[in-house]
């Protein structure tokens, strides 16, 4: 590798093959799934959707072939949302049978309905306050999903997770941390919400704690206009922009 290449883009070759092969198996699938208008709304759980501007198709994708192909044991999501219906189909789909868990202290009616359908488990608590258990029992192979505040400060979930968790995270967990646009600054549009989290992942790469598998940011920005790309693309419009960083956990002491 050149001196000063960015590590995420030097893996951009590897990041772009695993995005062929979910293309490859998980694209059509996905473009099956609902739009707006084509449910009543009220299926059991809720499904995923597309067409929605809190995690876009590319976001999506991965996040789904992440699941399906790795099928961790155990996954717990810190922070709610869109993606915990993504989730949740994708274990479904993988045959895991045991629900994920889900942290938010404020869950949306979605995340509501899918604990109601037995297809996550909902602890509506600051991270901080869910039980130590649910971090104990992760092993490598597991996942941890982070969709918080994106934002440190005291009593936060960035300063739990990059302070706490991840220290205490043994070898091998896969960990996903939603907007994220490094080794770029977050974009301007971003200004206005304060966040400072990718700063907190910045140093967990820099210090080897996390090894980076896939950053959606930089293979829509370094490889803008490949054709698997522009194929995810065009599965649903979307404002949210591609922001997806997966990484798994390495020893402590490396």
């Amino acid at each position: 590798m050149s001196a000063g290449r960015d590590p995420l883009e030097a893996s951009v070759p590897a990041q772009l093959r695993f995005l062929e092969e979910a293309q490859a198996r998980f694209l059509t699938l996905l473009a099956g799934w609902p739009r707006a208008g084509e449910t009543d709304g009220r299926a059991s759980p809720p499904l995923p959707r597309l067409d929605q501007d809190f995690f876009c198709p590319l976001d999506a994708l991965c996040a789904y072939a992440m699941i399906r192909t790795r099928r961790p044991r155990r996954l717990v999501e810190i922070g709610g949302g869109h993606s915990s219906r993504i989730l949740a189909r994708a274990r479904a789909d993988a045959g895991l049978s045991d629900p994920h868990d889900v942290i938010d202290p404020v869950p949306a009616r979605g995340v509501d309905r899918l604990a109601a359908a037995g297809a996550v488990r909902l602890h509506a608590v600051p991270v901080e306050e869910a039980s130590r258990d649910l971090w104990r029992a992760l092993a490598p192979g597991d996942c941890v999903f982070v969709d918080g505040a994106h934002r440190s400060g005291p009593g936060r979930d960035v300063d739990f997770v990059f302070g706490t968790l991840l220290p205490a995270l043994p070898a091998g967990v896969l960990v996903h941390v939603h907007d994220i646009f490094l080794p770029d600054a977050y974009p301007a549009a971003f200004a206005a919400r304060g966040y400072d989290e990718q700063i907190r992942v910045a140093q967990a790469l820099a210090h080897g704690r996390l090894r980076c598998t896939l950053a959606t940011h930089v293979l829509s920005t370094r490889m803008a206009g490949h054709p698997v790309l522009a194929a995810v693309a065009a599965l649903a419009p979307s404002r949210a922009p591609p922001a997806s960083l997966w990484a798994l956990t390495a020893p402590a002491h490396s």
